[in-house]
């Protein structure tokens, strides 16, 4: 009988594996690289004794940074030297190119910020070589959404958060805001549903299924945290108006007429 050993083949890359495996190997071998550049500044190895030529000695290192190379992201750190003449500055990992910098691409007269206005504008920075965008977050203006799905159809579409949360967030009482940042009181109690659920696998009936999940709700319910100034949830449902999170004074129609 043959025995055949294939620890090797197992721990070979497949194809599923392989850009993994990739990004795997690129994150050691940057790391080295980085050794390197400070091996050569200092003249000697990490271990070595310090000699006269070069003042400098190693610091440890920086903190842990995102690289990002075509094939994914890796983590490297920076190697730090202290007590040099001159700051050093890694050709491999400069320390001010973290990131990309912000750039005005154009800036173009329209009519009435159409959709056609937009899309033109879209069309000619295409044209320039501009490659579409993955996202774009705009203030909400629904024809610059008509035009991005025109031109970038695969682009995906964000509303900016300041935007979102000024013309919304600010419009109720302050005492509230914690609880319109997230839909957290939805997605936490759905979170112990899930894992029964999952755990259960299958339901031999929708309404035994349907009992178990309403069971459940009402045991994490007792433990949902309670609403600030529940009592101005009145005012809002009665269209009092607020203004930064604070009521607005209503006014009355004399006041109206006066004005």
């Amino acid at each position: 009988m043959i025995k055949i050993d294939n620890s090797a083949a197992s721990s070979s890359p497949t194809w599923r594996s392989l850009e993994v495996f990739v990004r795997d190997q690129v994150q050691p071998g940057l790391q080295r690289v980085l050794a390197e550049e400070v091996e050569e500044l200092l003249g000697r190895a990490k271990h070595a004794r310090r000699g006269t030529a070069v003042s400098g000695y190693r610091n440890g290192y920086g903190q842990p940074r995102q690289l990002a190379l075509l094939n994914g992201t890796v983590t490297v750190r920076r190697p730090r030297v202290r007590n040099l003449d001159a700051r050093f500055v890694s050709r491999v990992l400069p320390l001010f190119q973290r990131h990309t910098p912000e750039v005005v691409l154009a800036v173009e007269s329209g009519h009435r910020e159409s959709r056609e206005s937009w899309a033109e504008i879209l069309r000619d920075l295409t044209a320039r070589g501009l490659p579409a965008p993955a996202c774009v977050i705009d203030d909400g203006a629904l024809r610059l959404w008509n035009a991005v799905g025109q031109v970038w159809p695969h682009a995906a579409e964000q509303r900016c958060c300041n935007h979102t949360f000024r013309n919304t967030y600010y419009q109720f009482p302050k005492a509230h805001w914690r609880h319109r940042r997230t839909t957290n009181v939805v997605e936490s109690p759905f979170a112990a549903v899930r894992l029964r659920t999952s755990a259960a696998k299958r339901f031999k009936k929708v309404e035994r299924a349907t009992a178990t999940i309403w069971r459940l709700l009402r045991v994490t319910e007792k433990r949902f945290r309670k609403l600030n100034a529940p009592e101005q949830c009145r005012d809002v449902y009665r269209g009092v108006r607020y203004a930064d999170g604070i009521e607005v004074p209503a006014v009355s129609p004399t006041q109206k007429a006066a004005a």
